[in-house]
């Protein structure tokens, strides 16, 4: 009777061990998803909306904006991956089943953008 009650002990505690151990990796490790954005509908949006302005800028003008555009992309778009804990693919790369995370990145970008002016 003693020792079925300490194998059912040391059973029940090792069951005990292993779940925490499970329970300590997922929250140190957790699982990484993978999601979609469309770069190019962002990209194509941003220069509508260039073009739309109407401002007259120089060659050198607009290419700073586009290397201000594309820094503000790359740091909106790792801050996504990092916030989502997301491994980011273009759209094209993924036929379905990922989320697409477009609307979050559009969004981030306009409201950087909206701070920025």
């Amino acid at each position: 009777m003693k020792l079925s009650i300490n194998l059912l002990a040391g059973l029940l505690l090792g069951i005990a061990g292993g779940l925490s151990v499970l329970l300590f990796q997922q929250m140190v490790f957790p699982r990484q998803t993978i999601a979609i954005v469309d770069l190019q509908e962002i990209i194509v949006e941003q220069m509508e909306g260039a073009a739309k302005s109407g401002e007259s800028l120089s060659e050198e003008e607009i290419q700073l904006q586009a290397e201000a555009f594309a820094q503000q992309l790359d740091h909106e778009v790792d801050s996504l991956a990092r916030d989502f804990n997301a491994l980011l693919l273009v759209s094209p790369a993924v036929i379905k089943g990922a989320p697409d995370l477009t609307i979050e990145l559009r969004d981030r970008i306009q409201r950087a953008q909206a701070a920025g002016k």
